[in-house]
């Protein structure tokens, strides 16, 4: 999990030089369906400030047995004056952190209830123009990645010569605790915007590790398991010594 803490961006375009910002505390909601692959969600609206302090909206994932062999983000209802000044990273409750979009979507080009999902197997990357729903490629159209406190947010490219994927950055991560994702407005310029539906995190489990399975009491010899009830309470099993029926005569 990452604490409050400062973001700061060091980004020209038009040169203009980025400030530093302050990150803000998000809300935590978890959802996870199906099997193999688990999504899970935070519907809250995640506010864009116009270069104000950076939300940072949180998942908190519980519950997984095997180490990440894939991720796919996703980013629902995303809206912002002039998209090419948003800036979008993902932390994983390790430290490790991926930029998953910079400056896409044009510069002073307004962005409006977009549906996002970031995923290494899209066919394009994100476009230096206007922006449509679908589904991507991390993307870094201009300048290098923001620094985050204590962690190293690695890029994507293609600039700066990034060519960090989020199977290069996450693939190994250990899946439960908190994973944070930070959404910045880099100019005074572009309005505010928001990311209305909030966000999901699709992680698929390294197959390679097996699940753990709960282990079956056993009893020793003469006692057998049985459920024992206790009012107000879940029945347990117990192991019980086993009554020997008398011979009849």
């Amino acid at each position: 999990m990452i604490p409050p803490a400062h973001l700061e961006v060091e980004l020209r375009r038009s040169s203009r030089l980025l400030a530093t910002a302050t990150v803000a505390l998000g809300v935590t909601a978890l959802w996870a369906p199906g099997a193999g692959a688990k999504t899970f969600s935070n519907p809250g609206s995640i506010p864009i400030p116009s270069q104000g302090a950076a939300p940072t909206s949180l998942i908190v994932v519980s519950g997984q047995t095997a180490p990440v062999s894939d991720v796919n983000v996703g980013l629902n209802g995303y809206s912002a004056g002039s998209s090419g000044d948003i800036s979008v990273v993902l932390v994983a409750p390790g430290g490790q952190a991926l930029l998953l979009m910079q400056a896409a979507g044009g510069d002073s080009t307004p962005a409006t209830d977009v549906d996002l999902r970031l995923d290494d197997s899209a066919g394009f990357l994100l476009p230096d123009g206007p922006l449509s729903s679908g589904t991507y490629r991390p993307t870094n159209i201009i300048g290098s990645p923001p620094n985050v406190s204590g962690v190293t947010v690695q890029n994507p490219g293609p600039a700066g010569g990034g060519t960090a994927t989020l199977a290069s950055v996450f693939t190994g991560a250990a899946p439960n605790g908190t994973w944070s994702l930070i959404v910045r407005d880099n100019f005074f310029s572009g309005g505010t915007g928001e990311v209305a539906g909030g966000w999901s995190l699709e992680l698929s489990p390294d197959p390679a590790t097996p699940a753990t399975k709960k282990k079956k009491k056993k009893c020793k010899k003469g006692f057998k398991l049985k459920k024992i009830k206790k009012k107000g309470k879940k029945p347990k099993k117990k192991c019980v010594k086993v009554k020997k029926k008398k011979k009849k005569k």
